[in-house]
């Protein structure tokens, strides 16, 4: 019985890798494409809309309703001042004018009784003359205990202190039982969903990029082709830095780049032109040790080769040296150094 169970065994190994040494290898043809020429330089992510809020009236912090990192909406209130003193001033002004309006009815009251007298020719025309500045002086007093009022409710509107645009707070200056006065710092924010990168380009560089205006931002540690963003606008400076010799360029991003924070470094990509790059699969690429090879077939054989590796394009690879237009390269260098073992060619090549 166990003898059977070695012949079958050794007959199952036999078939295995006659299946195997009858496994087609699938290959492509590296070929020269035409690909955009780009300049790669960093850039710093900035907040179209960020503001600093400072405090507009005097008094001690009351309540912190934001913090740092928090997302706040439109008019919301993040931070409440004491308002007992706007308050106090704000009742003065409406008794001011409750005050005013009262003299004003008795200014008018004692205008009607002095007109009646000299439509009936019985006093002179210069008390119809100082009723009637008494009763201008009457009215603007009123007016002038109206803007009282007015000014008393902006100033307790100051206690509340209200998100100027749907935002995320980045700093906090003060905290609770603080007193404050007019134009001190209390908190900063911005809006993740207006956001902006600015570089620095040499003049040259410039020129180009002012011609072709085509770019694209990628974060720090991102792919260039899967991660690249596309910005709205482009805006190169009409000036020139006159100690570095470089033109500013701004790119504002879209809404769906939220992803990025203020101060962040990324790569912003420039075509300044086309090149011609030999592309081959990223998966046809082998490492051994510190050398990174292919497998190339020649004759019907594959045969392992070292390249020197440029930029990587999604899934392909730009072979800078070490492989020529036209030649074969194995898509699967596990199945290729396999063939190398048993000797057996490529039958099949697949085109790029």
């Amino acid at each position: 019985m166990k003898g059977k169970l070695a012949a079958a065994a050794i007959l199952f190994s036999v078939l295995c890798l006659s299946c195997s040494a009858n496994a087609e290898l699938v290959s492509v043809t590296a070929n020269f494409q035409t690909m955009p020429e780009q300049r790669s330089f960093d850039g710093r992510i900035q907040a179209v809309n960020q503001a600093t809020i400072s405090a507009e009236t005097r008094g001690r912090i009351e309540e912190i309703n934001a913090d740092i990192g928090d997302t706040v909406v439109p008019g919301a209130v993040i931070l409440t001042i004491t308002s007992t003193e706007q308050r106090a001033g704000l009742s003065q002004a409406e008794a001011n004018f409750a005050e005013a309006k009262s003299n004003f009815a008795a200014e008018i009251l004692e205008f009607n009784r002095i007109k009646d007298l000299y439509a009936r020719e019985f006093i002179a025309k210069t008390e119809m003359d100082k009723a009637n500045a008494r009763v201008s002086a009457a009215t603007a007093k009123v007016d002038s205990a109206q803007a009282a009022i007015n000014t008393a409710k902006e100033e307790l509107s100051y206690t509340a202190v209200r998100a100027p645009y749907s935002g995320i707070v980045s700093a906090r200056f003060v905290e609770p039982g603080e007193l404050v006065q007019p134009g001190t710092v209390l908190m900063s924010g911005y809006d993740p969903n207006a956001l902006r990168v600015e570089v620095d380009l040499p003049q040259n560089i410039a020129e180009k990029v002012r011609e072709l205006g085509i770019a694209s931002v990628v974060p720090a540690t991102g792919n260039t082709i899967t991660d690249a963003i596309v910005p709205t606008k482009l805006i190169l400076y009409p000036t020139a830095d006159s100690a570095t010799s470089t033109v500013r360029v701004r790119l504002e991003l879209s809404q769906q780049a939220n992803q990025f924070r203020p101060g962040e470094f990324v790569k912003v990509l420039f075509k300044i032109g086309e090149t011609q790059r030999l592309l081959i699969p990223l998966d046809s690429v082998v490492y051994r040790s510190e050398v990174t090879g292919v497998y190339v077939i020649k004759e019907g054989k594959p045969q392992l080769r070292q390249i020197r590796p440029g930029a990587v394009f999604a899934d392909q690879l730009e072979v800078l040296a070490g492989l020529r237009d036209g030649e074969i390269v194995a898509v699967d260098p596990v199945a290729a150094a396999s063939e190398l073992t048993t000797g057996h060619a490529a039958k099949i090549e697949a085109k790029l």
